[in-house]
């Protein structure tokens, strides 16, 4: 038992890729999240469909509305986030630095424009 020494407890999961990749299609991504070093978390996430990024932008136009952010972040979780430690959500800070990498995932990509 001398391994339990050296043993530090994490949040760190073993996912099964392969089926989430199968499941989700491409555009995955491994977000850890490391509060300090005996705590850390890992969520899996995948890029926003089409559908997602309509429904968001018509939530933006509906700037008059009250919570109109928090119903967007909510969008965002319920939609891109496919596995992890959901209980670690409820910790704000968590939330907060898993829906900051979200909202990466947005903007990934490039592209260009040529005048023709």
């Amino acid at each position: 038992m001398r391994w339990l020494a050296f043993f530090k407890p994490t949040k760190e999961m073993n996912f099964d890729i392969e089926a989430l990749k199968a499941k989700h299609g491409k555009g995955l991504s491994l977000v850890t999240i490391e509060m300090d070093k005996d705590e850390k978390y890992e969520f899996v996430i995948k890029r926003p469909s089409k559908n997602l990024i309509d429904a968001v932008a018509d939530l933006n136009d509906q700037k008059s509305k009250e919570g109109t952010s928090r119903k967007v972040l909510e969008m965002m979780e319920k939609n891109c986030v496919i596995a992890g430690d959901m209980e670690a959500l409820q910790d704000g800070v968590v939330w907060s630095r898993l829906m900051d990498r979200v909202k990466e995932v947005f903007k990934q990509g490039k592209s260009a424009i040529k005048k023709l």
